[in-house]
């Protein structure tokens, strides 16, 4: 596999600005073998260069420049393992070595373990001088606003991320996490711009477009996310694309469904969710999805074929429970809904969806003239969230309780 050409690049650029560094009691064979192993990385024969770097540690055990180019070439080979082993004794030996740092900082955050990706980054950036190459500088703190956007930091996020920025103003990427860091602090404006410039340096970058329609819908716009994602998905060819960001990306697909849903556009909603169904046939949210399509073009049998299937995928989906006790009383089969809706609450449902269940069989219970039992879910439901108070009062199926002196005396009490 050939390597990043940017990590060829940062290498190539340590191998030229490093050989002052050789210590004097360093032995002339040791020295030698590097050498030659530089040679070999520099033409792409990974395995001699290994063979080498070893062969002058054993002419020189704390040669830590060794360390770091074994260490460097096990990363180029994505054999981060052993990557790690040789890199971390490169500053064990000389913990100043602010390119071994670097590279420590890269490969922590490859193996997604960003305090040890931000702990070595942050010690490479306070070795930086006036020499430091401006790629490591710029991969630096790309790699630390990462680790921030991680972490949740989103101000430390943004402080490196524009350190990157200013060092390449062209790098799609940094755009996209800015983007994404200012989403984290609920600065939509600012996240906007961002997504936007990145569009207009690469115009077939898709998380930007992914992004960006997201902002739209967030900000109601939903016309113009609508656009953007079927844009994506009509347009953008997979030779362009990261191989898990592609046309057929689920998350376009569900995001699209989403937006037709809150269009009331129903047959495209579920157009995208069957696509979903094909895309990631064992994702039992993607079923979810399709029935509560089926359900809305009122094609209750395939809705409820569909709950049914996702929960088979996944018994403890209790969304897709209660989306199917919702599709029977559309049916008006209330006793098969309020059966299903029990047996969710038997199997331990909790918080802001157990009160939708009490909600929803209050509802039916009063349709069923049951009063006191629709009294009791009614009950229930605000005990976990008093926002049901102003839903009670609104909901057709309770229009003929509410006024009744218990209920009056239970939603006013709620509202004290």
């Amino acid at each position: 596999m050939k390597p990043a050409i940017y990590f060829m690049s940062i290498l190539i650029i340590f191998i030229g600005t490093m050989s002052v560094l050789f210590a004097a009691d360093i032995p002339f064979y040791a020295e030698e073998h590097l050498q030659k192993g530089n040679e070999y990385f520099t033409q792409q024969e990974y395995d001699l260069a290994v063979r080498e770097y070893k062969d002058a540690i054993l002419f020189a055990p704390e040669y830590s420049e060794a360390y770091f180019r074994l260490g460097y070439v096990y990363m180029v080979q994505n054999n981060f393992a052993e990557a790690t082993k040789n890199l971390e004794k490169a500053v064990e030996l000389r913990n100043n070595y602010m390119e071994a740092h670097y590279c420590l900082g890269q490969v922590y955050q490859k193996l997604k373990e960003p305090d040890k990706a931000k702990e070595h980054s942050l010690k490479a950036v306070e070795l930086f001088d006036a020499d430091t190459p401006t790629l490591v500088k710029l991969g630096t703190y790309t790699a630390l606003g990462a680790c921030c956007l991680d972490q949740k930091d989103w101000d430390g996020a943004i402080d490196n991320l524009k350190k990157a920025f200013d060092l390449d103003q062209k790098q799609v990427s940094i755009l996209n996490n800015l983007a994404v860091a200012y989403i984290g602090k609920k600065d939509l404006a600012s996240a906007k711009e961002y997504y936007e410039k990145a569009i207009v340096f690469n115009e077939t970058y898709l998380p930007a477009y992914i992004g960006l329609a997201g902002i739209y819908k967030s900000m109601g716009e939903t016309e113009k996310a609508v656009s953007l994602y079927e844009r994506v998905i009509a347009k953008y060819p997979e030779d362009q694309m990261d191989k898990q960001i592609d046309p057929n990306n689920p998350t376009v697909r569900k995001l699209l469904g989403d937006i037709y849903m809150d269009q009331k556009k129903s047959e495209k909603a579920r157009e995208q969710f069957e696509y979903l169904t094909k895309l990631q046939p064992k994702n039992a949210d993607n079923y979810n999805d399709l029935g509560l399509a089926y359900d809305a073009l009122k094609k209750y049998p395939e809705a409820i074929a569909a709950f049914e299937l996702s929960q088979q995928l996944d018994p403890q989906n209790f969304y897709s429970i209660y989306n199917l006790a919702y599709t029977y009383e559309n049916q008006n089969n209330m006793d098969k809904a309020m059966q299903i809706l029990q047996d969710a609450l038997d199997k331990g449902v909790s918080g802001q969806l157990a009160a939708r269940i009490h909600f929803q069989m209050a509802g039916i219970q009063a349709m069923n003239h049951k009063n006191d039992m629709a009294y009791d879910h009614l009950k229930s439901a605000i005990e976990i969230d008093p926002s049901f108070v102003k839903m009670a009062k609104e909901d057709k199926r309770l229009k003929k309780v509410v006024n009744l002196p218990k209920f009056k005396q239970l939603l006013d009490k709620a509202t004290q």
